[in-house]
């Protein structure tokens, strides 16, 4: 397989970035560009020559761990008491409600994730880290990626929370993004808003629903088992830097 360009990551890092799934028809990452950045997502199961890998630069980043929770037939998610959250779906016609809490969401996502694969990168500059989930995020309100999200506002009507979903397929969701505000975690608002989602109609109509995590990131893995999701599979991530 060639190596894909991934166009908004070269955007946002200010080199060109590549994507491939192996290795075998290349000798040279020079081959693709003078200068640049490119990462694997191989299944484990499928680990390529280490040997190679190294030759090429790669180093392992992270594990990435996928988890999956299928709907039963007689399986009802209980609906959560909004309390002194509240919870809603956000639509992307909703142009008002886009510009106003726009920059809420895009800071939470600023703020956090910080066992991504970008923050654990020594070669990438924390802040650029932290900038790639701002407009990984911010693309949502775009239009050019995710299809729900769900918000939830503490009493002052601020985004403490939120969750970005993408429709895979017909009957699969993944989980895109999900984070809480600093001063607003320890509260359970991540299990109650994959719980909102869970108990909506637009998982009723669905079969399944995925999310990753990183395997480091004890605190998601048991927030993703409490919440029903069990291990499915996993893809070690290798960056090489040139």
């Amino acid at each position: 397989m060639k190596f894909i360009k991934d166009q908004w990551l070269s955007k946002i890092m200010g080199k060109p970035v590549w994507f491939g799934k192996n290795i075998n028809k290349i000798k040279s990452l020079t081959e693709l560009s003078k200068t640049g950045f490119a990462y694997l997502k191989i299944p484990i199961n499928e680990d390529q020559n280490i040997f190679q890998l190294g030759s090429l630069g790669f180093k392992l980043i992270e594990t990435n761990l996928i988890f999956r929770l299928k709907k039963e037939k007689n399986r009802k998610f209980k609906k959560i008491d909004q309390d002194k959250y509240s919870y809603h779906f956000i639509s992307k016609r909703d142009v008002s409600f886009l510009k106003t809490y726009q920059e809420q969401v895009c800071k939470i996502a600023y703020q956090s994730f910080n066992f991504s694969r970008f923050h654990k990168d020594n070669n990438i500059d924390n802040n650029l880290a932290c900038e790639i989930k701002y407009r990984w995020v911010k693309n949502y309100f775009l239009g050019k990626r995710g299809d729900e999200m769900i918000v939830v506002k503490n009493g002052h009507n601020q985004i403490v929370g939120f969750l970005l979903l993408i429709l895979l397929s017909k009957n699969l969701w993944s989980i895109d993004l999900i984070a809480v505000s600093l001063e607003h975690r320890g509260k359970r608002i991540a299990t109650k808003l994959i719980s909102y989602f869970l108990s909506s109609l637009k998982f009723d109509h669905t079969k399944s629903i995925i999310v990753g995590t990183q395997l480091e990131n004890s605190i998601s893995i048991n927030l993703y088992e409490k919440c029903g999701f069990y291990y499915d599979s996993a893809n070690h991530v290798y960056h090489s830097h040139w």
